[in-house]
């Protein structure tokens, strides 16, 4: 039964954090919008297929335009607005680097007034995309 119990209750725990939503959790925070972006990384046309290094479907790693925006409280826009920007890596997405890295916790901590932008990259794939610059085009966020 210990045994049981010792593998149940973690996973009770990990579920039970999940299941309040990223804006609530840091609301006390400040303000994180989960926006859907056309100027996102993706999807992009070089992924459109996917990815022939690990085989992964566009429709499940290249096509989350989501991007998080995250305003302290406390934010004054004094004229000029400074951003830190987080591309996540390998294996991962916008939800995990948040939680798992505390972004958002930093960003408060180190009082800077500034704004945090997590755009989605290849989600949860073994892929670092670099794009190669599409003619004609300007990708802004």
């Amino acid at each position: 039964m210990k045994r049981v119990l010792a593998f149940v209750f973690p996973v009770l725990v990990a579920t039970a954090v999940r299941s309040e939503s990223l804006p609530e959790l840091y609301a006390p925070q400040g303000t994180l919008l989960l926006e859907h972006l056309a100027s996102a990384p993706f999807p992009h046309p070089q992924r459109a297929h996917g990815h022939e290094y690990d085989g992964k479907p566009a429709a499940a790693h290249y096509c989350d335009d989501t991007v998080a925006i995250f305003i302290p409280k406390g934010f004054s826009q004094n004229g000029r607005v400074d951003f830190a920007v987080h591309f996540h890596g390998w294996n991962n997405h916008v939800e995990a680097v948040l939680r798992r890295y505390q972004l958002i916790e930093q960003l408060v901590a180190s009082r800077r007034n500034a704004v945090l932008v997590v755009p989605q990259g290849p989600f949860d794939a073994l892929d670092s995309f670099e794009a190669t610059p599409l003619k004609g085009t300007i990708r802004q966020l």
